[in-house]
């Protein structure tokens, strides 16, 4: 029960989150996609950038790894152009990444609503969300390239409903923790 009482306010907080970025991911698909590929992209390519000037500056008491890391620069720098040109792909892994956390929240949410089912009469009502989220989270990762803009608005949808899932939650475990 204390582990609960202790994650309500950071399960609340998240969930916001969720929503804001559910909201601008509904609203503004493609472009949301298109500046978080260039930031990813300008993240990478100035790592690199930073171990490749890091490299050159240190001639001596160079160690194997110093060589691991310009090799690991140099296809950053890669990658990163490449995202710039053809960001579809890294399209497909974030996808993939949201597809996996909805199905982990899903599962999290509904193991909640299934713990408080002694006290709450009707707990299978608020059972309904969690599991909306999960399916969503493999609707997601089922074509993460062929849609990406409309994959882009369930995101959008899948994170408001996941937020919207764990308030109502948190709202339920307050209750039976009281």
């Amino acid at each position: 029960m204390y582990f609960f009482e202790k994650t309500k306010w950071d399960r609340s907080v998240i969930a916001f989150i969720y929503l804001i970025l559910g909201i601008v991911l509904l609203l503004f698909p493609k472009q949301t996609l298109s500046i978080a590929t260039r930031i990813i992209a300008f993240g990478i390519m100035s790592l690199a950038v930073i171990y490749i000037v890091m490299f050159i500056i240190k001639k001596e008491d160079r160690f194997s790894a110093d060589y691991f890391y310009l090799i690991i620069s140099i296809v950053g720098i890669g990658l990163a152009i490449s995202m710039i040109i053809s960001p579809t792909w890294i399209i497909a892994v974030i996808n993939i990444v949201v597809g996996i956390v909805l199905i982990i929240n899903g599962i999290g949410n509904f193991s909640t609503t299934v713990m408080i089912r002694k006290d709450d009469k009707i707990w299978w009502a608020f059972s309904i969300l969690p599991i909306i989220t999960f399916v969503l989270g493999f609707v997601i990762m089922a074509n993460p390239i062929g849609m990406a803009k409309f994959m882009t608005r369930i995101e959008g949808l899948s994170l408001i409903t996941d937020a919207v899932s764990t308030w109502i939650i948190v709202y339920r475990l307050n209750k039976f923790l009281s």
